[in-house]
């Protein structure tokens, strides 16, 4: 139980300071039986904003295409997301960049309620 604590205090910790490496490391290290999935999940679920993506099954296959549940492959696993959450906010930028410019050019007043009743 000490363990335990101790484990998930020094891993918060590291997460505070943006270590998430040192933060999966201090749960998977001393704590037997948890490996690099358990300890995403629980990162997961306690830190906000994504910085620790579930090392589950669908996630790998979808991402990696395989499974091994290594630190190294949670590494690939953090970075293939975050390289597709980029791509995304990317492609969802250059979609609304000509709907915005459009609806600056052509003066319209399109919204609901809007214009002469």
């Amino acid at each position: 139980e000490e363990s335990v604590r101790d484990a998930s205090v020094d891993a918060f910790a590291r997460m505070r300071r943006g270590d998430v490496s040192g933060a999966l490391k201090a749960l998977t290290g001393p704590l037997r039986g948890v490996g690099p999935a358990t300890a995403s999940a629980l990162l997961a679920a306690v830190h906000d904003g994504g910085a620790v993506p579930f090392m589950g099954d669908d996630a790998l296959n979808a991402a990696l295409g395989l499974r091994t549940y290594t630190p190294q492959q949670q590494k690939q696993l953090m970075r293939a997301l975050g390289d597709k959450a980029t791509q995304l906010r990317r492609e969802e930028a250059a979609a609304a960049a000509p709907a915005s410019a459009a609806g600056k050019a052509g003066g319209d007043d399109d919204s609901v309620g809007g214009g002469a009743g």
